[in-house]
């Protein structure tokens, strides 16, 4: 099984919510696995990842399909992925309601510094609480019942995460360049858009199928890639 490895590197304040509260009044907490470790959901990182590829294929003439929509009747046609002339990369990447992704996506989680502290307390330095306020558009103020705490990730962590090939050899070129090419597209994860916080940058660590990060984006931007495969 082949797996690529990514590095993150977060360069401002970043959230993914949980969308759920404990104690310490805090209205929506930071995702975070099982023993604390402050992480992007495999979810996520697939859908942003996912928005990069979209964007990204065009532009070398990569073609895809409508990705999200191939299931439904009406997108027949040009252009979808109808089982006869093959799954487009991106579908093959990510998957789609009529395709079966080749690749499993796993959760980004923070790289913990390697010192002998207590956990508890790198738990709590990967975390800021800020205070918010909704603004109730009749009164035209901010009420206390209005203010709100979220808890955002500290901008300088670095995460890693695997994204790994499902099946026996090679992957095809144009999903692994794809891929490749979406990761170091990234600019944001887990971002308030409206507060532009979530900036980021990422990069796939090593030779995954025998080359490097820079290698398989030559690759991508020189093509020439088929729109779909036999």
């Amino acid at each position: 099984m082949i797996e690529v490895a990514i590095a993150i590197q977060f360069t401002e304040r970043w959230r993914v919510g949980t969308g759920s509260s404990r104690t310490g009044a805090v209205d929506d907490e930071t995702w975070a696995t099982d023993v604390g470790e402050v992480c992007a959901p495999a979810k996520h990182l697939k859908g942003r990842l996912r928005e990069q590829a979209e964007d990204l294929a065009p532009r070398v003439g990569m073609v895809l399909c409508a990705g999200r929509l191939a299931g439904q009747a009406e997108v027949q046609g040009p252009g979808s992925c109808d089982g006869e002339r093959g799954a487009c990369p991106g579908c093959r990447l990510f998957g789609s309601p009529r395709v079966d992704p080749s690749w499993t996506f796993g959760a980004a989680v923070v790289t913990l510094p390697p010192i002998p502290v207590d956990d508890r307390v790198l738990r709590r330095a990967q975390r800021v609480r800020t205070t918010h306020n909704r603004i109730d558009h009749w009164a035209r103020r901010t009420a206390q019942d209005l203010l709100f705490t979220l808890e955002d990730a500290r901008e300088g962590l670095e995460a890693t995460a695997t994204i790994a090939y499902q099946y026996p050899g090679q992957p095809p070129d144009d999903e692994l360049a794809l891929l490749v090419a979406a990761v170091g597209g990234l600019e944001s994860l887990g971002a308030r858009r409206r507060r532009g916080m979530g900036a980021c940058t990422a990069f796939v660590l090593g030779a995954p199928g025998g080359s490097d990060h820079d290698q398989w984006v030559d690759r991508f931007i020189d093509g020439p890639w088929p729109g779909t495969r036999p």
